[in-house]
């Protein structure tokens, strides 16, 4: 199980890419994102690193997932 307390901080997420952060959690963060803030619309944004489209793209995937608030 993914200790998020180690990756959630107040104003980002952070985690060494892959062995704390990955796609799947980056998924599953964009779904409790969503459930959590009932937020009807989420801007997603990415930096320059080579991990950030796949990570970028999984927490939209999730926060879709999350359906309609």
């Amino acid at each position: 199980m993914t200790d998020y307390s180690r990756l959630v901080k107040a104003y980002d997420i952070r985690g060494e890419v892959p062995t704390r952060l990955d796609p799947v959690i980056a998924e599953r963060i964009g779904a409790l994102f969503i459930r959590l803030t009932r937020a009807p619309r989420v801007v997603v944004a990415r930096d320059m690193r080579a991990t950030s489209p796949e990570l970028a793209a999984a927490f939209a995937a999730g926060a879709n997932s999350a359906g309609p608030t």
